[in-house]
């Protein structure tokens, strides 16, 4: 083999070494995410309501994308396909607001067949959205009944 030929084979060789070293060392932030445990703020219901009636703009700021644990709250308005149900503070109240609980789990979703509205829970979640009339958004991770 001439000299040139070696050369050329060698690149490739080389080349083809480099592309699988990169693509085999690949990103393992999406592993460490999985890994990672959630810590939820406690917060009352009480206080989510009073802090979205006093400034929206303000509680949508301390709470979206937070992880948190909501006491004191009851279960209201249970869908039907189980894919969500309402959470209100214990007392009455005359407002829209309320947080609007999303469920994904089929775990959770079967838990919710053996609640009743009215029912005091403790609902753990990430918020993911907040509005001035309708209240929270939340995506339901636990159920609880104290």
């Amino acid at each position: 083999m001439n000299m040139n030929a070696r050369n050329i084979v060698l690149t490739t060789l080389l080349c083809i070494v480099t592309i699988f070293s990169i693509l085999g060392c690949g990103d393992t932030s999406s592993n460490e995410k999985t890994n990672k445990k959630i810590s939820y703020t406690n917060v009352d219901i009480n206080v989510l309501m009073n802090d979205l009636e006093i400034n929206a703009a303000s509680a949508s700021k301390k709470y979206k994308g937070k992880y948190v644990r909501i006491t004191n709250g009851r279960i209201t308005n249970i869908d039907s396909d189980g894919d969500y149900f309402t959470l209100e503070p214990l007392t009455e109240n005359l407002t829209l607001a309320s947080v609007h609980c999303s469920i994904e789990s089929k775990k959770i979703k079967k838990q919710l067949l053996s609640l009743r509205n009215g029912e005091r829970i403790i609902v753990y979640g990430h918020i993911t959205d907040v509005g001035d009339i309708i209240g929270y958004s939340l995506d339901t991770q636990k159920i609880e009944t104290p």
